[in-house]
């Protein structure tokens, strides 16, 4: 495992320690808050298939929706099963665009907690996901209104997701929502829907769905 935070690593740099980490038995790779810009990702993203990673931290580097799809566009074909891209720049379209280029890949966990996602393009997102592996997403902290997460739940519906986290985000609480939440998650495979400081009351629901605070 290699772990660099708060260290602003330059392209050639990044070529260097990736042409040493080819050679490694390395699998978990964490660069958080080490970019301000999507110009290094191109670099980073074409040399994944060459190592043995499964695990990719790149939280906090402000990666917009440019670097998002680039990233995406080379995840396929190489052993990354759980990404974090948590606190970025990244929008819905570029979500959305981010699981159409997951189709096919290994990819099961992502974190997209603390990006710029709205109810845009949010029911697409879901339903894009039902062709993909992705069985975990963190979508807390964004600005998803109640619309947005109905809609994804909606059209995710028979997908593979389990575990999916709204946390803090803009969603309403009352009867009604509680009555459609009651509707869509029996025909999906949620195992965990988290809505956290939402709900402040516990939802007469299977505590395993949804645990609220």
């Amino acid at each position: 495992s290699v772990k660099i935070t708060d260290f602003r690593v330059g392209i050639q740099d990044l070529k260097a320690f990736f042409s040493e980490l080819k050679n490694t038995n390395i699998t978990s790779l964490e660069l958080r808050k080490c970019f301000n810009s999507d110009n290094w990702i191109e670099n980073l993203a074409i040399n994944l298939k060459s190592t043995k990673l499964n695990f990719l931290n790149l939280s906090f580097n402000q990666i917009g929706d440019q670097g998002a799809l680039i990233l995406a566009q080379h995840l396929r074909g190489t052993n990354i099963n759980s990404i974090d891209l948590s606190l970025n720049q990244i929008s819905s379209l570029a979500a959305f665009r981010l699981a159409e280029n997951l189709v096919g890949s290994e990819l099961r966990e992502i974190n997209l907690s603390d990006n710029q996602i709205d109810d845009e393009d949010l029911g697409s997102l879901g339903a894009k996901l039902k062709e993909t592996k992705v069985y975990s997403i963190d979508l807390s902290r964004n600005r998803i209104q109640t619309t947005g997460a109905l809609s994804f739940l909606k059209n995710h519906q028979g997908g593979n997701l389990t575990y999916l986290k709204f946390d803090e985000n803009q969603i309403e609480y009352n009867p009604s929502i509680i009555l459609e939440l009651a509707s869509i998650i029996p025909n999906s495979q949620l195992l965990k829907l988290s809505v956290m400081n939402q709900f402040p009351n516990r939802l007469p629901l299977n505590q395993n769905m949804i645990i609220p605070t």
